[in-house]
């Protein structure tokens, strides 16, 4: 996918979504990292993004995620996890602000507890489960739990 990726308005995403992105957060550029993700990520391929902390990397995932549930898949979801609880807050409120922007809606799940999602909720963040809750993936058999 051809595009200009350095320029927010020059990205495949509504206008109401780059408005807000300018308007409201005031980006207008991407940095170069984040502008080097796009065109795997708009073709629709994975991508692992390994960069500083606090370079963008949750602007690099809101854009696939936007670009996915907007333009490529209406009507799809999405699920954003990370591993703590004031991530995953801090989180949930940059995307419900962007996703009220597009007329998306935003789910949250805590360890145990969790909001009631609908079929209207497009997005869900979580933090991750406790790490001994996880089974190892070593060279043991592994009992999974559920």
């Amino acid at each position: 996918m051809a595009v200009d990726a350095a320029r927010i308005d020059g990205l495949p995403l509504p206008s109401m979504a780059i408005d807000f992105l300018r308007d409201a957060w005031g980006i207008a550029q991407l940095h170069p990292p984040q502008a080097q993700a796009m065109p795997p990520l708009l073709d629709g391929r994975n991508l692992l993004l390994a960069i500083p902390t606090a370079s963008g990397k949750s602007l690099v995932a809101y854009i696939a995620m936007l670009h996915r549930l907007l333009v490529v898949a209406p009507g799809s979801r999405a699920v954003y996890i990370v591993p703590l609880k004031a991530l995953a807050s801090e989180k949930h409120e940059e995307l419900t602000a962007l996703a009220e922007a597009v007329g998306l809606s935003v789910g949250l799940g805590i360890g145990d507890a969790a909001e009631k999602h609908n079929a209207s909720t497009t997005a869900i963040f979580s933090s991750a489960r406790p790490r001994n809750s996880i089974p190892s993936c070593g060279t043991r058999r592994t009992r999974w739990r559920t």
